[in-house]
């Protein structure tokens, strides 16, 4: 791909998350101006350019996504291993449902800014939908958190668009239309983001609405 060669001359400078999970990375505490965190934001930018994210080589000692597949399989219940199987290879989409742990694998050599949040860890586009609060209120956002951990920021945007790409194959879109699909989904993280960043009442207006 074009945008991957363009890139493979900057990427041995990029920082793999193996490599920046012990390297400083700046805590916002308190109440800090907006521009402040902008600039710290775009410094990290510059050190990790966006495009990096699209940069992805198998390596030599790569163990095979079957064979991350049937290691993940260690401690599940042996009688229903055979049942996943085969419903993971009814399609494209199904396997990468249910190989997370092959895609953790492959993102922990790929290049993260550093910023290590709670993150869903298999955010696909299955793992959202409507449910009711205990407030009884309907809302819509993720529903699957059995993977959930402290890792990069980027990860799950990343799971989240490659599996709006696989949907999108499946049901029958040409690449123009997944790539316009892809950069919807982008575009609506960045702004539901921005929107508590920008606006610290929209997030406390959310909390208020579950809580109450």
């Amino acid at each position: 791909m074009p945008e991957v060669a363009r890139n493979q001359s900057r990427s041995s400078s990029k920082r793999s998350f193996s490599e920046s999970r012990d390297r400083a990375v700046p805590v916002f505490q308190g109440y800090q101006p907006l521009a402040e965190r902008h600039a710290a934001g775009k410094k990290m930018r510059d050190e990790v350019p966006r495009e990096v994210h699209g940069n992805w080589s198998r390596s030599a000692d790569h163990p095979g996504a079957a064979e991350v597949v049937m290691q993940s399989n260690k401690g599940r219940q042996p009688e229903l291993i055979p049942l996943r199987l085969t419903r993971m290879a009814a399609s494209p989409f199904a396997f990468y449902r249910g190989a997370a742990a092959v895609m953790a694998h492959d993102l922990a050599k790929t290049s993260v800014t550093g910023i290590k949040v709670i993150i869903d860890g298999d955010a696909h586009l299955n793992n959202f939908g409507l449910y009711g609060t205990p407030q009884r209120d309907v809302v819509f956002d993720l529903n699957d958190f059995d993977e959930a951990v402290i890792g990069p920021r980027e990860w799950d945007l990343t799971r989240l668009t490659a599996s709006v790409n696989l949907a999108a194959r499946e049901n029958g879109l040409n690449r123009k239309e997944r790539d316009v699909a892809v950069r919807q989904c982008v575009r609506g993280s960045k702004g539901a983001n921005h929107d508590g960043e920008v606006n610290p009442g929209a997030m406390e207006a959310s909390w208020i609405k579950t809580a109450r």
